[in-house]
């Protein structure tokens, strides 16, 4: 039986791999980078929690449980605004067509 030839694989490299070997190493590069700033952001506060007295831990606890409930009474509010504006939209007959 003849022997079959395999496909060579040429050495040089397409232009599409290229593309992709530079997007890969400046995805890289950036990635490194954040990395590197969160940890120091995330060291600051680390840092500035330690710190901290009871008290302004405390405080900052119970500011983020105020915050969510006021974001949730605001979109509640939203809503209901909206509901109230599709009602008199409704009623006055915005949607009808009238031909005249």
């Amino acid at each position: 039986m003849p022997e079959k030839k395999g496909v060579k694989k040429t050495a040089e490299k397409t232009d599409f791999e290229k593309k992709v070997d530079d997007a890969k190493k400046a995805t890289v590069e950036t990635a490194k980078e954040v990395w590197e700033k969160s940890k120091k952001i995330a060291g600051k506060i680390a840092s500035r929690w330690e710190k901290a007295t009871t008290e302004d831990k405390i405080c900052k606890i119970l500011g983020l449980i105020l915050l969510i409930i006021g974001l949730i009474v605001l979109w509640d509010i939203v809503v209901g605004l909206i509901l109230v504006l599709l009602w008199v939209a409704l009623v006055t007959g915005f949607f009808t067509k009238n031909d005249k």
